[in-house]
């Protein structure tokens, strides 16, 4: 069996890069590596382990995940879940990470950032020489308010030129980008 257990090393440690300020202000969520140990039966994790790597959910900071340990070692099991590549962090909170309203403003913006990119990509792909004429248009887009029509415009273009299918691969790009817990759980 392989029983998980703490180093010894303390979670301020600066040389392993992993300081309870920095756990404490990320928001995680479960790796696939995470999931898998979980439900395996030959991987025997201790009970708080098993908690604390359950509630990994991408929603809650490090620092929300530390507290519901009693023994007062959450960070170090973060640290330890995390160096394992259980879990992972998605997001840095600028602001105070039990502050609800900073976590989804963090979580939102990088939902925003990665369904751009993913459609800059999808659209540079799909539409190859006419992307040029949405270049523009994607460097300028600064939100998902402006995103949004942005998007159904080119999608509405690769229905026109390329089929009803070339727009659903567009779409499910995006929305996988937008929405990476998804595929995760």
């Amino acid at each position: 069996m392989n029983a998980f257990h703490i180093h010894e090393t303390p979670a301020t440690d600066p040389a392993w890069g992993f300081g309870v300020d920095r756990i404490h202000h990320q928001v995680y969520r479960m790796t696939l590596a995470g999931q898998d140990a979980l439900v395996r039966s030959d991987v025997a994790l201790r009970p708080e382990v098993s908690r604390l790597l359950a509630m990994v959910n991408g929603r809650r900071s490090g620092e929300q995940l530390a507290a519901t340990i009693r023994s007062g070692e959450g960070a170090d099991l973060l640290r330890q879940l995390e160096i394992r590549g259980w879990i992972e962090p998605i997001a840095t909170l600028p602001r105070f990470a039990s502050d609800p309203c900073a976590i989804e403003e963090c979580l939102a913006e990088q939902r925003f950032f990665a369904a751009k990119s993913a459609a800059e990509a999808a659209a540079r792909e799909l539409l190859g020489s006419h992307y040029s004429s949405y270049a523009l248009a994607f460097a300028g887009c600064i939100n998902s308010r402006e995103l949004r029509p942005l998007v159904q415009s080119v999608c509405d273009r690769l229905t026109r030129t390329l089929g009803a299918d070339a727009a659903t691969v567009f779409i499910e790009a995006v929305r996988d980008a937008a929405n990476p817990q998804a595929d995760r759980m």
